[in-house]
């Protein structure tokens, strides 16, 4: 996978580039410490309505993480605000 890029073409809308840019952070940091951040969930449904024209707000990015252990990715998001551990 290629590390995330600045995207200048995506049409995100200004009432999510804050959380769109800190996601992308998120990716870029996971990435340099050898892992894989993937977007899924209602982001990634609504980016696929957004390319077909249709107006869509969300409401939270949600990121998959592979290749790091649980301590070191704790420690990689503490950089990024408070760590709410839910679940195991």
């Amino acid at each position: 996978m290629c590390p995330p890029s600045n995207r200048a073409d995506t049409q995100v809308g200004p009432y999510d580039m804050d959380m769109y840019k800190q996601t992308l952070g998120i990716a870029q940091a996971v990435h340099d410490a050898g892992g894989r951040a993937l977007i899924v969930g209602g982001y990634a449904r609504d980016e696929i309505m957004r390319r077909q024209g249709q107006e869509v707000e969300s409401k939270d990015i949600d990121l998959e993480v592979y290749g790091l252990g649980k301590p070191d990715l704790e420690k990689l998001l503490s950089k990024f605000g408070r760590v709410i551990k839910i679940g195991k």
